[in-house]
């Protein structure tokens, strides 16, 4: 039997094994493994320090939720639950996905620093590695179950030349603006995924103007907020500024 051979009996035998995924956050929690380039606390992954990202991670594995949007603060988790989804979906989930950042060298760093370090230490994702590692790149990374790529917003011929199931457009109010000829990054992206009855999309970003695409498509949704108790009083509300003395 050839290299060749023996990969694609590999890469049946993965795709015919079929059982119930576990929930998202218990898988993330037995299986992800942080070192100190991903966060403060290195270590396996918990929720505890974030409960808020609880939800976030139920709505991504949630089949029948079909477009998640996050407005976000800086510093406040999204990047690293974007990870642990992605990682939850190689192993559990698989379809073909596009992860699209404002610029490829973003998206370059973001893949090196972050998303390879945190596949390699994870061992369901880790066993789903090509045989061959040639074909593990930093932009287009192909596992056994399925391919994710990264590019940047300002190349309209990347966003729009391959069918995805999986649409994540992070940082979406840096993103180029259209030019004459080509439409928005992420009316691109998003269009590739129309042929999947299942297709997800995230879209996420810092919000700017209450004019910027994240907080459009944040008003357009359920607009999800997390409650914490009150010291005082002890009811559940959302923490807003204009509460704090």
């Amino acid at each position: 039997m050839t290299k060749a051979q023996a990969e694609l009996h590999r890469r049946a035998r993965i795709r015919w094994h079929y059982e119930k995924p576990p929930g998202v956050i218990e898988w993330a929690e037995k299986n992800i493994q942080l070192d100190s380039r991903l966060t403060a606390r290195p270590g396996l992954y918990s929720t505890t320090w974030t409960p808020y990202v609880r939800g976030v991670l139920e709505a991504l594995a949630d089949p029948g939720v079909h477009t998640v949007t996050l407005c976000w603060g800086s510093q406040t988790g999204k990047t690293l639950t974007l990870a642990v989804w992605l990682a939850y979906r190689i192993a559990n989930d698989p379809a073909p996905a596009l992860l699209v950042m404002p610029n490829a060298d973003l998206a370059r760093s973001y893949s090196e620093t972050r998303l390879a370090p945190l596949f390699q230490k994870c061992k369901p994702v880790k066993a789903l590695f090509p045989a061959d590692m040639d074909d593990f790149k930093i932009l287009e990374m192909q596992f056994a179950t399925m391919t994710l790529s990264l590019v940047g917003s300002n190349s309209p011929a990347n966003l729009s030349s391959r069918p995805i199931c999986v649409a994540v457009l992070d940082e979406l109010d840096s993103f180029a603006p259209p030019s004459e000829k080509d439409a928005a990054a992420y009316s691109l992206a998003l269009e590739r995924t129309k042929s999947f009855p299942q297709r997800k999309h995230v879209l996420t970003s810092t919000p700017t103007l209450n004019t910027g695409d994240i907080w459009i498509n944040y008003q357009a949704g359920s607009q999800e907020t997390f409650h914490v108790p009150c010291h005082a009083c002890g009811e559940y509300q959302a923490m807003e500024f204009g509460q704090i003395k």
